[in-house]
């Protein structure tokens, strides 16, 4: 998976055991998609829904960019 400019990007997932949340950096998640919550449940976050995500989100990043005249 190619570097991104919101690898450095935090987010909270909530565990779907207990709800706790966990921060994990975007370029994190794409490279070990595995997470620990704070009360010790392990889960998986769906790494190929993630980078289907984390490429809208840039597109749309990348046309609000385009409607700014200087």
């Amino acid at each position: 998976m190619s570097q991104s400019f919101l690898d450095d990007q935090t987010i909270d997932v909530p565990c779907p055991e207990c709800s706790r949340e966990v921060r994990a950096r975007l370029g994190q998640l794409k490279r070990s998609p595995t997470l620990r919550c704070p009360s010790g449940h392990d889960f998986d976050v769906d790494a190929k829904q993630l980078a289907r995500d984390l490429k809208q989100v840039e597109q749309a990043l990348a046309n609000f960019g385009k409607g700014f005249k200087f």
